[in-house]
């Protein structure tokens, strides 16, 4: 799959969440409250974002030995502090970061393999795994809308 492509397909998750997921949590109070099965499911995906937002900034960045840096994705307590539909935004806004960073990013720059607590990665492997990490996402998100 082509670059653009794969860019393309990050986009495209967040469009779905918009417009599938949204309209569920605001047709079902319950569900933006900590404890349901698609609040946690949120709060999942949105975890699993911010940590790859991390990473890819410290890959542009050319830090060495890129580190994950567990004090900046507050989990547990605080996802369950605040609604689905939150949570909902701030993966949005990782997703952008993500995406600001990629399209900007040189062509020769896509395939670099860099040192990073996921092992040697590339920006397009990072890639490759968000698109699948997407997909199990969605699917536990989609089971949870039921």
């Amino acid at each position: 799959m082509a670059r653009s492509d794969k860019l393309s397909d990050l986009v495209q998750t967040v469009r779905k969440l918009n417009w599938e997921v949204r309209p569920k949590i605001a047709s079902d109070p319950e569900s933006n409250k900590a404890g349901h099965p698609l609040h946690q499911a949120i709060a999942d995906i949105r975890n699993n974002e911010i940590r790859t937002s991390q990473l890819i900034r410290g890959m542009s960045l050319a830090e060495v030995g890129v580190e994950e840096d567990v004090g900046q994705v507050v989990e547990h307590v605080e996802a369950d502090t605040v609604g689905a539909r939150q949570l909902l935004s701030e993966f949005g806004t990782a997703r952008e970061a993500i995406l600001s960073i990629l399209r900007t990013l040189p062509e020769n720059e896509w395939e670099e393999a860099h040192d990073t607590f996921r092992g040697d990665k590339s920006f397009q492997d990072i890639v490759d795994d968000l698109i699948a990490s997407d997909r199990e996402h969605v699917a536990k998100i989609e089971a949870a809308i039921g």
